[in-house]
């Protein structure tokens, strides 16, 4: 399985350098996030959201250890509550098989995204062996789901390790 670090790369390697505002989905341990901008990969303001109070505190507290603030906020990705086309980019990184409803949490980041904002997902494909009974898709049924439920454009669909990786552009 890929590491955070390697994570960090594949992110940078498939968006490049992440402008503006960002909206991280599920920003669980903040250690992705704390990666991510140490190593410069998103300039501007970071904004994570999850469900549980227990990791926001934990993101808060972590990232602040390396003199790091971001804004972290209780929210559900099916429910965002932030006005249309306020982000310039939408990442969802490991979190996406744990949306109860996929197609509402899809329209809303596609509502919350600018025109020409990049959508990122990252997660484990079906059949990966991370020990947790959850909701995991095929590359093909993610794109299928995605294409379906919005208008983004996918840009590009692969599979590493045993993850998928899928970016798209709002039109």
């Amino acid at each position: 399985m890929l590491d955070d670090e390697m994570l960090c790369d594949e992110v940078k390697n498939l968006c490049g350098i992440l402008q503006g505002k960002t909206l991280d989905v599920g920003c669980g341990s903040g250690d992705i996030e704390r990666c991510l901008l140490e190593r410069g990969i998103i300039k501007g303001e970071l904004v994570g959201i999850d469900l549980w109070d227990f990791s926001l505190r934990y993101v808060e507290q972590n990232l602040l250890r390396y003199g790091i603030t971001i804004k972290c906020l209780k929210m559900s990705a099916e429910r965002l509550d932030f006005p249309d086309a306020i982000f310039d980019n939408y990442l969802s990184i490991r979190m996406f098989h744990e949306i109860d409803n996929p197609v509402k949490a899809l329209k809303e980041s596609y509502r919350v995204l600018k025109p020409s904002g990049t959508c990122l997902i990252i997660d484990w494909k079906k059949g990966a062996d991370t020990g947790v009974p959850e909701r995991y898709y095929s590359l093909s049924e993610l794109t299928s789901l995605i294409k379906s439920a919005t208008a983004f454009k996918v840009v590009s669909a692969e599979i590493k390790d045993d993850y998928l990786f899928i970016k798209c552009k709002k039109l």
